[in-house]
This record gives C-alpha cells, sequence and structure tokens, in this order.
C-alpha cells in the first residue's frame, strides 16, 4: 500500500501545532481508505473526545491570550436548583442574551466558550471546591491534567454548575455577578503565559465528556460564534522533511508515535511564538515654546 509524508500545521493566535506522519495517497481507492480509519466504538469515542479537546484548546489560544481571559464558575443554590443539564443549559443562554446588550453598550463584543458540569441531585456543593472554581491550585490533580495523563477515576459528582472563560475588565467583574441571581459566581484570571495552561484547561473542561459524564451527542463544550478559528494548513512532503522548532519559540510539547498494524508513523511538535513587542512611537515634539517663559528665562 502506498504511502507518503505529509505535514499539517495549526496556527492559533501564538501557538503552533506540527504533526508529520504518513498517510495514504491520493490515488488509493474510497475502499482502501476505510479500512485504513476503521475503528471500534470505543476507539472512536476516544478519538472524538480527543479531537474535540485539541480544537478546544487551539479555540483558547487564538481568541483567550490575553490578560482579560478569566476562567469562571457559576454555581446555584438550593433555591435556583436546575432540573438537568438541559435546564441549565437554558437559564445560562438567558444570561447571556442579558450579558450581551452590556458588552455592546461599551463597545466590545462578547465572547465566550462555557460547559455544563454536575448533576441535578448530587450532594457535593461546588462552593469552596478548589478543583472546581480554580483547578490550577489544587496542584497535584491539575499536573494530569495533559493528553497524556488523563484520570479514570470515579469521583462524586459535584451539583450543577457553568464553567465559563471570558474576557474581562476589572469593572467587568460586578456586572457579571450582579446579572447571575442563582448562585455564586467565581472569577479567576488565567496565567495565560504557562505554557501548558490552555493545554490542561481544555483538558479540564472536556473531563467529564471523557469519562461518560454526557451522553452520546451531548457537546464537550458551547462556543460563541465569533470566536476566531485557527488556521489549517498542510503540504505533502518527502521522507527526509523534518519538523524543527524555530528559533526564538518555546517549546510545550513534543513526541512520536507508530501504529504497528498499519506501519504509519507520526510525530509532532506543539510550541508558542514569543509576543510582539510594541513598536516605539516616534518622538513628536509639543510645539514651540511660549515666548513669555522665554523672557522669564532670559532675565
Amino acid at each position: 500500500m502506498a504511502k507518503e509524508f505529509y505535514i499539517r500545521t495549526m496556527i492559533a493566535g501564538r501557538y503552533r501545532k506540527v504533526v508529520r506522519y504518513s498517510r495514504s495517497l491520493p490515488s488509493d481507492n474510497k475502499t482502501v481508505r476505510r479500512a485504513k480509519h476503521a475503528a471500534t466504538t470505543a476507539a472512536q469515542k476516544f478519538i472524538n473526545v480527543k479531537n474535540a479537546t485539541e480544537k478546544l484548546q487551539l479555540l483558547l489560544c487564538a481568541n483567550f491570550d490575553s490578560k482579560e481571559a478569566c476562567f469562571c464558575t457559576f454555581t446555584f443554590d438550593d433555591e435556583h436548583s436546575p432540573v438537568n443539564q438541559k435546564h441549565t443549559r437554558q437559564i445560562f443562554a438567558d444570561y447571556l442574551k442579558q450579558l450581551r446588550p452590556e458588552w455592546t453598550r461599551r463597545g466590545r463584543i462578547l465572547k465566550y466558550i462555557y460547559t455544563i458540569e454536575g448533576e441535578a441531585l448530587a450532594s457535593s456543593p461546588v462552593d469552596g471546591q478548589q478543583w472546581e472554581v480554580a483547578p490550577w491550585r489544587d496542584k497535584e490533580r491539575w499536573a494530569q491534567m495533559d493528553e497524556s495523563a488523563v484520570e479514570e477515576t470515579e469521583e462524586l459528582s459535584a451539583r450543577l454548575h457553568v464553567h465559563c472563560f471570558l474576557l474581562l475588565r476589572k469593572g467587568d467583574y460586578e456586572t457579571v455577578r450582579a446579572l447571575w441571581p442563582y448562585g455564586h459566581v467565581y472569577i479567576n484570571q488565567m496565567k495565560v503565559n504557562e505554557l501548558t495552561t490552555f493545554q490542561r484547561l481544555a483538558s479540564y473542561v472536556t473531563k467529564e465528556k471523557r469519562s461518560g459524564g454526557k451522553g452520546n451527542g451531548a457537546r464537550a463544550y458551547i462556543p460563541s460564534l465569533n470566536l476566531e478559528p485557527p488556521v489549517i494548513d498542510g503540504h505533502w512532503c518527502a521522507e527526509f522533511e523534518g519538523i524543527v522548532l524555530p528559533q526564538g519559540a518555546e517549546e510545550i510539547k513534543s513526541g512520536a508515535e507508530r501504529d504497528e498494524v498499519f506501519g504509519s508513523s507520526m510525530e509532532y511538535i506543539i510550541y508558542r511564538m514569543p509576543r510582539q513587542q510594541q513598536q516605539p512611537q516616534p518622538y513628536k515634539s509639543k510645539g514651540a515654546i511660549r515666548r513669555s517663559r522665554c523672557r522669564t528665562i532670559n532675565q
């Protein structure tokens, strides 16, 4: 079976993921391609969640690599406890409809990504749970939130709550809280300068989908329609053409895999480019010195 090498590049803001792998030639017929990509139901489920996690990571890199990026948790008290996740989604959608005009009035565009977690009858509240409110503070578990170390342990499910990524300025905090009468709102600035923040947050947000907490067809997360999508490009390459880390870039993760069944191989590298420095503004004169001042100096 004929194979060639292909390099695929995904660009999301300052972040890049470059993958080099063997791929069937365009001359392969449909039967050959279908056989190569066949997978069991369980394997396909894993692939789908992995792809959703990667897509979320790229969306975060492209849209929330800012000092205004915040990880918000919206909780419900006993009086306003929703019936199920569908009901929670309706409540939060109505909330966003109230928030959007406030952003329009301030001359800004509302961007968000949110997910719904928990169960209606869970006995464990979200309030005060460090892992739910600010997962990076739970250092032991936070260190495991990446693609290569996924916990599948069963845990007590928390009550229904919403995690949402928003771009917030200090003056927005009270508005976000005032429009949510159902419980507490926890707002934490994201550590966007840390290399693995977006990777871990993407794994964190999709953890319930991965563990089976969300049913088939349920979305792992819901983004706003105005997000900047990642740019994806690729080209066929010769066997000797490799992938390298550009000068000045910071490597986040790299690795290689091989499929012994199909004889294919894959290597990848994820890295971050430096921020663009603001160009110094040219000097501008403040104007001619006033004559009265000149006289005073001369005297």
